[in-house]
């Protein structure tokens, strides 16, 4: 157990110390390149040591495709919530598969989960990502209700199912992922950012979100904004996105569904969600905020930590926030 706490600890070292030498070296695009090609493969050696180290959920069915995946329990009721799972990793690199043995412990609580891909960085604009993250959602809601449909063990819960799906999902989010997730559910209510990022309304509404160690300040003077925020926004942000660089801005416009924040004492960015939850009780916005005070639990443990007792809370606090 021991070594595997170093093992995570060392992997996010290496990312910021990764996105560091970007920042040294951004006006070399050749050298940037390479650093992100190094992020990307330190990102898949974590993904390999999960994979060593754990295992899907007893029970639940993983259903592997280009744009998004599925965790569904081998034993359905009809009555199980859809969830939409956003994947972390600084919106430069990782994937929906990343996330699986969470997602499958969620599955086994009695979630459907839809994990989602999107484009990733520097490659792809934030607009890009929002665009195809929220057609993946839809995309992947109307694929789940296919998939459940044809298949005969699954066939008879497929329209109880359906019947959910029509009213909303939840939707859950790591890091990058939450960020994601808080920006997409802004656009539901505030038109203007919408037409900004050129994204069209879902198809199913947002009911209520889970947020893990969220990447919600981006443009802050420290390692994650000097780094990150020309690469997020890009290199004219202020002119071309204004305050809308600034979640609580967003917060401050719209209406939201119900948040649950999540934060630990081992994540480095633990301040970002203390202070959002701050501007959202001042705001008077439905959320609930749990930190775990334990220095162990590292950033997006839920993901990184799969079998913490801290994340089976996570996935008992969800499920009755969810109800």
């Amino acid at each position: 157990m021991k070594r595997r706490r170093i093992s995570i600890a060392l992997a996010l070292h290496v990312v910021l110390a990764s996105l560091f030498c970007w920042l040294l070296f951004s006006h070399n695009g050749l050298i940037a390149q390479q650093v992100v090609k190094n992020q990307r493969a330190g990102f898949e050696e974590e993904m390999a040591r999960l994979d060593s180290t754990y295992s899907l959920a007893d029970g639940v069915r993983e259903i592997s495709g280009v744009n998004f995946n599925f965790y569904i329990p081998e034993q359905l009721t009809g009555n199980e919530r859809v969830v939409v799972n956003v994947h972390g990793g600084g919106l430069i690199m990782g994937s929906k598969e990343f996330n699986r043995y969470f997602n499958s412990r969620m599955a086994q609580k009695g979630f459907i989960v839809v994990a989602v891909e999107y484009p990733l960085a520097p490659e792809s604009s934030i607009e890009n990502m929002l665009q195809m993250l929220s057609r993946n959602i839809d995309a992947g809601c109307d694929s789940l209700i296919a998939y459940l449909k044809a298949n005969e063990k699954f066939a008879s819960y497929a329209e109880q199912i359906a019947t959910f799906i029509a009213e909303g999902v939840f939707v859950t989010g790591d890091s990058a992922g939450g960020f994601l997730a808080y920006y997409t559910a802004a656009m539901q209510s505030d038109s203007s950012l919408r037409q900004l990022m050129k994204v069209p309304l879902l198809k199913y509404r947002i009911r209520a979100m889970g947020l893990f160690s969220a990447m919600f300040y981006t443009t802050w003077n420290d390692r994650i904004g000097i780094v990150l925020s020309h690469q997020i926004w890009g290199d004219n942000y202020k002119q071309r996105f204004g305050d809308y660089v600034n979640p609580e801005y967003i917060l401050a416009r719209g209406e939201f569904p119900p948040m649950y924040l999540f934060a630990s004492a081992g994540d480095f960015i633990a301040s970002y969600t203390m202070t959002f939850a701050e501007a959202a009780k001042r705001k008077g916005t439905d959320f609930r905020l749990k930190y775990f005070d334990d220095e162990k639990l590292v950033h997006a443990f839920q993901v990184f930590m799969p079998e913490e007792q801290a994340t089976y809370q996570t996935i008992d606090a969800l499920d009755e926030f969810f109800k």
